[in-house]
């Protein structure tokens, strides 16, 4: 079947949210009970994660004085005080390899003419004092850096054009001594194609599929910010192969690619014991 090929068209705009604090953390040992946590333990890593599917965490001295409240994180720091946090931009922060390419925003054996690229950040948040924003390398090498004076009583944006960064792993944001504020929500402008309705709805979907597909074990994790063969899920990695199939059709990826993935899938699932003629829902890839 020939493929369908991608009209030349402008340029669409969107606001893709990294995190909007809806993620509760508290050291309250009550909560750290009920939610099965270690007492002082301020994230539930199971449940925290951010609207692109990494991890986050607390960076400076402020970490213990930083509060949620709903929809927002805050933070009361006296002269002597500092503190934010980090969001990694592609896999878990420790996953050193895995970086994100402004210019090619999706998983690379998506075709370029359906990429999308990151061109803006937006913060949104209200109070008084300075924020650090930073976007960093792997090796903690600043590769963009800006500060944010704030000073608003409602939720008010902090918005700035982006370069074309290559190796993006974190972006940091840090409320400097002194700083009183509520932050809302981090964003990153994406601009992608201007394509039809039901096919961008495919595209994105497919794209959040594939982040948490493993090149490693072969297997579609059941969630992307988890190591990959802890959990793997059975039926997602069976659906991967499919919507491969559907995307090497419309040329988003390569024929080649989809076929590999479904010969690896299938000599994967033949290796696993079944259980009364099924297949198990999760699995683990040592």
């Amino acid at each position: 079947m020939a493929c369908t090929c991608l009209p030349a068209a402008a340029a669409l705009r969107e606001w893709q949210v990294v995190q909007d604090y809806v993620t509760l953390i508290d050291a309250d040992p009550a909560t750290c009970a009920r939610l099965k946590m270690p007492i002082g333990q301020r994230i539930n890593p199971f449940i925290s994660y951010t609207g692109i599917a990494t991890d986050f965490g607390f960076v400076g001295p402020g970490e213990r004085t930083m509060t949620w409240q709903p929809g927002h994180v805050c933070v009361r720091f006296g002269m002597d005080s500092w503190g934010g946090i980090w969001h990694s931009l592609e896999g878990t922060g420790g996953e050193s390899a895995r970086t994100l390419d402004f210019t090619r925003a999706y998983p690379p054996f998506i075709a370029t003419a359906y990429q999308p690229k990151v061109t803006g950040l937006r913060l949104r948040g209200n109070g008084r004092g300075k924020v650090g924003i930073e976007i960093k390398d792997a090796a903690q090498a600043v590769l963009w850096s800006d500060k944010w004076t704030l000073d608003a009583e409602e939720d008010s944006d902090f918005i700035r054009p982006l370069p074309p960064l290559r190796r993006a792993k974190f972006l940091n944001w840090t409320s400097l001594a002194g700083c009183r504020m509520c932050l809302d929500q981090v964003a990153l402008e994406i601009e992608l194609p201007d394509l039809p309705t039901e096919l961008r709805v495919f595209l994105k979907s497919y794209a959040k599929l594939a982040r948490c597909h493993d090149a490693r074990t072969g297997l579609v994790k059941d969630r992307a910010h988890a190591p990959g063969g802890a959990f793997d899920s059975v039926p997602a990695s069976a659906m991967f192969c499919l919507a491969s199939a559907v995307a090497a059709e419309l040329g988003i990826v390569d024929h080649a690619y989809a076929a590999e993935l479904l010969r690896r899938t299938e000599r994967i699932m033949g290796a696993v014991e079944p259980s009364s003629g099924l297949l198990p829902h999760f699995v683990r890839i040592d």
